[in-house]
């Protein structure tokens, strides 16, 4: 670690007394304590805190107890019994001590915390004893770094769970001369909603008790963060100045006797646009006579602070439009690219640079010291384009926002465009803070990125960061906790290595370490490849808030079987280990997963519809309970292991985005009742050999009254395959009676896993047959996907270049909201060539939903088009285009030609369908793909994705 050093009063002084040589401070030896801690004889709540936090972990790491004394309680013997003396604080004997000679680093009155740097620390052995003193919040930072020095301490997540410390008998000190301060001004990480409950500024909904935390625990969950962000060095050395949207409701204040002060709209009035929100009308910045009334209403109103002025703009992107403004703009740069177009243009920033200047300069001739400050957000966060000279009075955050430029993983172009803009900012002689959304992303899914976004917080560093503001701790800390705890660090110190972080973490796992670094790069490497792109219609673009409602999409229940692997192959070398706790904390990763697909499933039962329950599909309500009730049974399991946080980021995102939630009926008392518990207790089977024991859990488990514990036991079964003939056995009965059953929500969840099994039993294959015609659309949708190379190979049956069975081995997916839309009344689209002609008078329209459902109420048949262009052929021996669930009979065009669809007479309702288009696809190369829909009732059309897939033989693997 590099240090910042600082000149002490005194620093060079002559030689004035009894030698400091240092020798080695013995804390604890074989076991026994060797120590005594002094605080102060009147000690403050951090010196207490930092005292009790030294030696929690001394016990942890040796199983000694060390005792605290203040120094008026300090016995006269110590001075003589050999015991080493740990002064923590402003002691006196801190302003004591005295330097040895020249060079010595001690000042020659002592350590006086007020001349340290703002936060800093000493850490000083002085004989046997040793010296930590800091000035403000210092000391308890002194404490996490001793910790970290000397007995590896690390804070992975919060909970006594989450600190990992070395263990020895014997813990002793060398010569230690540190002389340190933080890096950046402030290191912050908001967590506003739960904060403000712990903190009693705001009430906890029982709804969200309902679901999420149980009060109690809760409150024990924010105290732990709390804890653990003191000891990740959290704070500031200055106080925050205020930022904020500083300008909303002003229209509401003063719109009605200023409408000049307000932007020009589309519509040509002063105001907001009709039927927009009132509280959000940004300004007409170049209005003088406003320009003088904020000036005058900060000298005016002391709320706004003597030297600090706020300009942060209405939270929207909205502007003014009136040729004043318009003139300060510079000429727009050349278009921004994809993922920046919609949110960054146009370009407004050199507009606000110049207001904010403005206001400075009238400000300043006031209060010459005086801080402007505000967001650097929505379409003012690039950089001025022409050259613009701020200064140091001028204070921003960089909020990027959008897309792709918000959330990380990101697209390389997308890193590089922020950069940019991050350095033009610098250039303008602005003080920049950084104050990105990013951290919660992903919901309760394993959205996971440490090197990206750590490598662009370090730039960000060495070009100018003064401060952190991150927005929000989203605290999903067994599901994303690697990526919180490098952000920690890096927040923390933003010079240290980013592999060395990850390693540290990984530490913590013992013998394990090397499979759970496995794990999160399978993570890593998934989150980069599934949902780096940008967003398609059907995905939410915002994952900060909205992302419960497509988690599913990305994160299908396949996509945790690799995961789920490699950590129990964790477990098993975990517990092996002599440490018990090493068990643990693979342990607490697999709740996290556990918890991700019950969320996932969750937000499968809405398929991203922000408008509720469907009242038309009265069975849903069923699964929501179903999915609900297993969610919240698992949460009220494992809620103490503070895996999440299951209020901000858990029940509020579920009750604001999944509508009707809270009148979803739960029966946690009946059957759920300890479901999660039994399911939990099933799982850590797993990893035994097939016997007696695990034959009699299975079947018991197979006939649990709730279905998260007959899901697990499929599951587990699922795993094991192909097993032996008493697994295979019962593998057969457990799907058999499934897939046969009367619950749509057995049948659904059976048929989902059974697409992870490479080759199904012939049986289960034979099974699955009538599932086709389903009365549930989802059923038949997950049945249309095992089993698929057995499928393909039927449908290729007559080809004589297939002598060996298929297998899938990349898929192309065609763009949900990619689609345009026709309806077709008179039943005249084939004779018109629709599937062909031009697309003047269609409309656009988003698949994976009925045509009902995106307001038509056509009955007929209807008929969709995407053009779509492809790279160059990979290596195949098929292409399958397949329809996953259509709502009536398809007919199917590739590129002008009928390529396949549906028997109505065999398949009167649709449902999944399958075309052979290896012959008429054009790699390289521009298609157009047709679906004529025959119309299936209230409820038709293309209700499931349709994907391009690419199938060959083992071989070509």
């Amino acid at each position: 670690m590099k240090l910042r050093v600082w000149a002490l009063a005194g620093l060079l002084v002559p030689f004035l007394g009894a030698s400091l040589a240092s020798a080695r401070v013995r804390l604890v030896v074989d076991g026994e304590p060797w120590a005594r801690v002094v605080l102060p004889a009147e000690p403050t709540g951090l010196e207490r805190e930092a005292a009790q936090d030294l030696v929690w972990h001394v016990e942890r790491s040796s199983g000694a107890r060390l005792a605290v004394y203040t120094e008026d309680e300090l016995p006269s013997v110590v001075a003589t019994d050999g015991f080493s003396r740990i002064y923590i604080g402003a002691t006196a004997a801190a302003r004591q001590v005295h330097p040895t000679g020249p060079g010595a680093d001690v000042p020659a009155r002592g350590w006086q915390p007020a001349e340290l740097p703002p936060d800093g620390y000493v850490l000083r052995s002085v004989g046997r004893d040793l010296f930590v003193v800091g000035r403000d919040s210092g000391t308890r930072h002194g404490v996490s770094d001793l910790l970290e020095r000397t007995m590896g301490a690390r804070w992975l997540w919060p909970g006594e769970l989450g600190v990992y410390v070395r263990r020895s008998a014997t813990i002793e000190i060398p010569s230690l001369r540190v002389f340190n301060a933080p890096k950046l001004e402030a290191r912050h990480i908001r967590w506003g909603r739960l904060a403000n409950v712990w903190q009693g500024r705001a009430a906890y909904d029982p709804l969200d008790a309902r679901i999420g935390f149980s009060p109690d625990v809760l409150d024990r969950f924010a105290e732990a963060n709390q804890v653990y962000r003191d000891r990740h060095r959290f704070g500031g050395t200055h106080p925050k100045p205020r930022t904020g949207h500083e300008f909303e409701g002003w229209w509401e204040a003063y719109g009605e006797d200023h409408p000049e002060w307000f932007m020009l709209n589309e519509e040509g009035e002063r105001g907001p646009l009709s039927g927009a929100s009132k509280r959000r009308v940004a300004l007409c910045v170049s209005n003088e006579a406003l320009q003088d009334y904020i000036v005058e209403r900060w000298r005016e109103n002391p709320r706004w602070g003597e030297r600090v002025l706020t300009l942060g703009e209405v939270d929207a992107r909205v502007f003014c439009q009136c040729e004043d403004c318009l003139a300060w703009d510079a000429p727009q740069p050349a278009p921004p690219p994809a993922f920046a177009a919609g949110i960054y243009d146009p370009w407004v920033s050199d507009r606000y640079a110049r207001f904010w200047r403005t206001i400075y300069e009238k400000a300043s001739s006031h209060d010459p010291d005086v801080l402007v400050t505000t967001f650097l957000y929505w379409n003012y966060a690039p950089a001025p384009v022409i050259e613009t000279n701020l200064n140091r009075h001028i204070y921003g955050e960089f909020v990027p926002w959008g897309s792709m430029p918000t959330y990380y993983p990101m697209p390389e172009e997308s890193d590089a465009w922020l950069r940019e803009q991050w350095l033009g900012w610098a250039r303008t002689g602005i003080r920049l803070a950084y104050r990105p959304n990013h951290p919660p992303d992903g919901y309760q899914m394993p959205v996971v990125d440490t090197w990206q976004s750590g490598r662009f917080l370090q730039f960000a560093y060495r070009h100018g960061m003064e401060r952190t503001d991150f927005c929000s701790l989203g605290g999903q800390w067994s599901i994303q906790g690697l990526k919180l705890y490098v952000m920690h660090r890096l927040i923390s110190d933003p010079e240290l290595d980013i592999g060395a972080v990850r390693r540290e973490y990984f530490e913590a796992f013992g013998p394990a370490a090397g499979q759970v670094e496995r794990y999160w790069d399978y993570w890593e490497d998934y989150s980069r490849e599934h949902i780096i792109q940008y967003p398609e219609p059907g995905h939410s673009n915002n994952r900060f808030h909205r992302y419960v409602r497509t988690a599913y999409l990305d994160f299908p229940p396949d996509a945790f079987v690799s995961a789920e692997e490699l950590l129990a192959e964790a477990l098993e070398v975990a517990a092996a280990a002599d440490l018990p706790e090493y068990a643990e904390r693979v342990h607490f990763l697999q709740v996290g997963l556990e918890h991700a697909r019950l969320a996932a499933a969750l937000s499968a039962v809405w398929k991203g519809e922000p408008t509720g329950l469907p009242q038309l599909e009265p069975d849903r309500i069923g699964r929501a309970q179903q999915a609900l009730e297993a969610l919240v049974a698992f949460r009220r399991q494992h809620e103490a292991l503070f895996f999440a946080d299951l209020y901000s980021f858990a029940s509020r995102q579920e009750r604001m985005n999944l509508l009707g939630i809270d009148d979803v009926p739960l029966d946690l008392e009946g059957q759920a009742a300890g479901s999660g518990e039994r399911a939990t207790a099933l799982r850590a089977l797993g990893a035994r050999e097939w016997g007696p024991e695990l034959a009699a859990a299975l079947e018991e488990g197979l006939q649990d009254p709730h279905l998260l514990v007959r899901h697990t036991a499929r599951e587990m079964l699922a795993e094991r395959h192909p097993g032996t003939g008493e697994e295979s056995a019962l593998l057969l009965s457990a799907f058999a009676e499934a897939l046969r059953s009367e619950d749509e929500a057995e049948r659904w969840t059976a048929a989902r896993l059974l697409q992870s099994l490479a080759e199904p039993p012939a049986a289960l294959a034979r099974l699955v047959e009538p599932l086709s015609d389903d009365p549930s659309a989802r059923v038949r949708a997950a049945a249309g996907q095992i089993d698929i190379p057995a499928v393909v190979n039927r449908v290729l049956g007559e080809r004589e270049d297939m002598d060996d069975a298929l297998h899938l081995f990349n898929v192309f997916p065609l763009a949900p909201g990619g689609w345009v839309f026709r309806v077709d009344p008179e039943n005249r689209g084939e004779a018109e060539v629709w599937f062909a002609g031009p697309v003047d008078d269609w409309e656009p329209i988003r698949i994976e939903q009925s045509w009902q459902q995106a307001g038509y109420t056509h009955s007929g048949p209807a008929w969709y088009r995407q053009h779509m262009e492809l790279p160059a052929a990979p290596v195949h021996q098929a292409v399958m285009l397949h329809l996953h669930d259509s709502a009536g009979p398809a007919t199917v065009w590739l590129n002008g030609v009928q390529v396949g669809g549906h028997d109505p007479d065999v398949t009167p309702d649709g449902g999944p369908l399958l075309v052979d288009i290896t012959d008429q696809i054009e790699w390289e190369g521009e298609n157009l793909f047709a679906v004529r829909v025959a119309g299936a009732g209230e409820r038709s059309g293309l209700v499931g994705p349709v994907h391009i897939e690419i199938y060959g033989t083992a071989r070509i693997w």
